[in-house]
């Protein structure tokens, strides 16, 4: 079984979350989503990630 990467770049993140990159940068520069910069790179993190999707986790009805 293969190993799980480290960092998710933001096409490989978007695809797995069913988001444009567009949108998974935008996210990033508000500073909702943490990344590490490498060079000019965002690179994210599966632990952050998971940490801000249950921030945003919604309760009740719309």
């Amino acid at each position: 079984m293969a190993k799980e990467p480290e960092f998710w770049t933001a096409p490989e993140l978007a695809a797995r979350r069913r988001v444009t990159t567009a949108t998974i940068y935008r996210m990033a520069r508000r500073g909702e989503l943490p990344y590490y910069s490498i060079g000019r790179a965002m690179r994210f993190r599966a632990p952050d990630v998971e940490a801000f999707l249950a921030r945003c986790k919604g309760v009740g009805p719309f």
